[in-house]
């Protein structure tokens, strides 16, 4: 079993590293047949999230992706001889190069590991580690934030996130890459875990240091709520909406009205925050355009018209360019 193991993972990090065969989902040396819609896919999840009037439940027929040669379901080309897949199970529809060992539940489908080793858990609708199984913290299976689906009964796999709500691996992806979505759709918490989630820290602390104060706003304060850690606090406005929270370090907060400039201070007192917007004056902005801003520009038409007149306007463009993104 070892053996065989090992071998199935140089087979799969060999086609995987090349890329050569199978889809978006899986590495695979073959497309399956669905009898019902006489075409070819990658694999069962390629039909099911193109078709949706019936889900592949059934294949019967493949087609290898190496010679072309229409077969029956099999590891082996019966043409070309070439290994098709190190791991197949024809009642999930599943055809693929693993780097680890699978097994079939009949309750939740094909899962990583040894069927000996593992236990199903009826409540999480999961396997789990015998060893592993008394000690397990169970997570009762609802619906997917994104796309509503019964978990419980979900063909994709899925997870719980920080927040406690819960959502399939997919939605997840498609949230993040596709849609630049990085908070819960529920509860507006941060969807971002780890390194990504200190690497957006650090990028929003730059940027935000990077903002001005618009001079008509020096003088108005608020309250903001952090949608992370749900504490409250006073703060200066700020015309983008970026408030750091003071006591989770996220920039993930909400305006709730506004407060006086006594509540401000109070609480400025004994604030551990000591990152802030720029002061709206000649000397900030001509600091931040040496910082940011060819030398050319800066000591030629820029550096000309950077008068008091005419502040806000300088300010309200950096705080554009910093919002986009883009220098100035």
């Amino acid at each position: 079993k070892a053996q065989s193991s090992e071998q199935s993972k140089k087979v799969f990090l060999r086609l995987f590293n090349q890329k050569s065969v199978g889809c978006d989902h899986y590495v695979s040396g073959a497309q399956l047949f669905c009898d019902q819609c006489n075409k070819y896919f990658g694999c069962k999840r390629c039909h099911d999230e193109s078709i949706f009037d019936h889900s592949l439940i059934e294949v019967k027929n493949i087609r290898c992706n190496f010679c072309s040669e229409k077969q029956a379901f099999k590891k082996i080309c019966q043409k070309c001889s070439k290994i098709i897949a190190t791991h197949s199970c024809e009642k999930c529809c599943y055809l693929t190069f693993s780097s680890c060992d699978l097994y079939h539940c009949d309750k939740c489908g094909c899962m990583k590991g040894h069927k000996e080793d593992m236990k199903h858990c009826e409540k999480c609708n999961r396997c789990q580690h015998s060893v592993n199984f008394d000690q397990h913290i169970c997570v009762e299976a609802k619906e997917c934030v994104v796309c509503q689906e019964e978990l419980k009964t979900s063909k994709y796999p899925w997870f719980q996130m920080e927040c406690k709500h819960q959502i399939h691996t997919r939605c997840y992806g498609q949230l993040i890459n596709q849609h630049h979505i990085i908070k819960c759709p529920n509860c507006q918490k941060l969807l971002l875990y780890g390194q990504v989630k200190q690497k957006y820290k650090d990028d929003m602390i730059k940027r935000y240091q990077n903002t001005f104060t618009l001079p008509e706003h020096v003088n108005e304060f608020v309250n903001v709520q952090c949608n992370d850690c749900q504490a409250e606090f006073p703060s200066k406005h700020h015309v983008l909406g970026m408030y750091l929270c003071d006591y989770c370090a996220t920039f993930n907060c909400v305006e709730r009205g506004q407060c006086t400039q006594e509540q401000y201070q109070s609480h400025f007192q004994q604030s551990k925050n000591q990152i802030y917007p720029r002061s709206p004056t000649i000397e900030n902005i001509e600091q931040y355009l040496e910082e940011n801003v060819d030398k050319k520009l800066i000591e030629g038409k820029i550096r000309r018209e950077l008068t008091v007149s005419n502040i806000t306007n300088f300010c309200i463009l950096i705080n554009l360019a910093v919002h986009k993104n883009v220098s100035v």
